[in-house]
């Protein structure tokens, strides 16, 4: 009896060993795709593929900053070489992630402003409905997420459905009125929905309260808007 125990705590502790020895390789190798990637978004995508390759408790984590990553590199344009496998690849390490905690509003809000990003080259109709997917299944698990109904607004818009767009930047103005990109995202809604005058008047009230455009196209539209 005493040599099972023995025997037993040497498997655990090997065990322990090894998985923390794994655990700690995926750290470095996340860290490093981070630092890496935005000088060299290649050589980070092949860091973060590798840590995703260790056994870790925290592989989600790992796939929120691939996904963050890329989603940030396509959104300022950013050039990462082979951008519709990288973006494949980004979207199937979500979907892993976001199933790891399928109780956790925040992930399918993180979800949905990601799918908005990808849903922006070419405007996807299949990539914009997931968007829409995951923003009502945040809003399921925690009704009047700002966050998650201004994103459910700018997909709204991408769909070319600025009136439904509109209502959904209302009810995210109306969740807290101190947040410019509520502001920011029912202007566009209302410009795209001709109603051109209320919505200056809206971007106006985003800019006065903070609200930085993200890129260049936004500088152009808020330039040429006379603001």
């Amino acid at each position: 009896m005493k040599k099972i125990a023995i025997f037993t705590i040497i498997i655990i502790g090997t065990y322990l060993i090894i998985l923390n020895y794994s655990i700690w390789r995926a750290n470095l190798a996340d860290a490093g795709a981070l630092r890496t990637f935005p000088k060299n978004p290649e050589s980070g995508i092949a860091l973060f593929e590798k840590s995703l390759s260790y056994k870790s408790p925290y592989k989600s984590e790992y796939q929120f900053d691939l996904i963050a990553s890329v989603a940030g590199a396509v959104e300022k344009g950013v050039g990462i070489g082979d951008l519709e496998n990288i973006i494949n690849f980004a979207l199937d390490e979500a979907e892993k992630a976001v199933s790891t905690h399928p109780k956790i509003a925040s992930g399918y809000t993180d979800m949905a402003r990601i799918y908005n990003v990808f849903g922006t080259i070419g405007r996807d109709p299949e990539i914009l409905a997931r968007a829409q997917q995951f923003g009502e299944k945040s809003l399921e698990l925690s009704p009047n997420r700002q966050e998650t109904l201004f994103y459910l607004a700018r997909t709204a818009l991408l769909q070319n459905r600025p009136n439904i767009a509109v209502e959904w930047a209302k009810q995210a103005v109306a969740a807290d009125v101190t947040v410019g990109v509520s502001y920011w995202y029912l202007g566009l809604s209302l410009v795209a929905n001709n109603q051109s005058a209320v919505g200056i008047i809206e971007i106006k009230k985003a800019l006065d309260l903070g609200y930085q455009p993200r890129n260049d196209s936004e500088k152009i539209f808020i330039k040429n808007l006379g603001l």
